[in-house]
């Protein structure tokens, strides 16, 4: 496996992965976040590396419902 860190540099503009009433967010992913979710599906193994409110754990909730 290939280890990758990818970077997180803007907001996703959601701040948390799920709605109130427990429905994902249709949200677009950035292209960050994109870049990480292509390199998943491709097995490798990455750590996000951002600040916090830049949508971690929103592409977390992304790759989950690729």
């Amino acid at each position: 496996l290939t280890k990758r860190i990818i970077p997180i540099l803007s907001s996703g503009g959601v701040d948390a992965p799920y709605s109130e009433n427990g429905q994902p967010h249709d949200t677009a992913p950035t292209s960050e976040q994109q870049a990480i979710i292509d390199a998943v599906q491709q097995g490798n193994s990455l750590r996000i590396a951002a600040f916090a409110g830049t949508g971690k754990t929103t592409t977390l909730a992304m790759i989950g419902q690729a």
